[in-house]
């Protein structure tokens, strides 16, 4: 006995596609009447949050001026400018700069790609200058110590008592 692989008493692709959009009919229902609800909860939601910001300007004012508020708040914010702009100075820079031909002063100075190269030929070779430098200056210290010379050990005794 061989099984039939495509059963007439299976539900049709019609039939599918049939119940797919009622299904989506139905969700579309229930969001239509979940509407008035979620107005409702976004304008109690915005008067709670009213009633919030107003108490708590009406606590700060009985605990410091407005006057001295608004200072504060200033400070504050510069603050962050600040940091924001050690943070991200160049992007900054090319940001404001992009704002209006007369603020191009802000952008950062274009660096010409080579230089970085030249700049680190230029620094190894002072440090290597640097180097030499310091392993004289060992070596003249290693021979004043191994001579014994008084004036060559840093809180001698002996060169305090001449």
């Amino acid at each position: 006995m061989t099984k039939n692989p495509n059963p007439t008493s299976g539900p049709s692709e019609f039939s599918k596609g049939h119940a797919e959009r009622s299904n989506e009919i139905s969700l579309r229902a229930r969001v239509r009447s979940l509407m008035p609800l979620l107005r409702d909860l976004v304008l109690f939601l915005r008067a709670w949050l009213w009633n919030l910001i107003l108490r708590a300007r009406l606590w700060l004012g009985k605990l410091v001026s407005f006057d001295f508020a608004r200072v504060l708040a200033s400070f504050v914010v510069g603050l962050a400018v600040g940091v924001a702009w050690q943070s991200y100075r160049s992007e900054v820079r090319k940001t404001i700069a992009n704002w209006s031909p007369h603020l191009a002063w802000v952008a950062p100075a274009a660096v010409p790609a080579d230089t970085s190269a030249e700049r680190l030929k230029a620094t190894s070779l002072a440090l290597a200058a640097a180097r030499q430098s310091f392993d004289k200056l060992t070596t003249e210290i290693s021979k004043l110590q191994a001579q014994d010379i008084p004036d060559a050990r840093p809180g001698s005794r002996r060169a305090s008592q001449r």
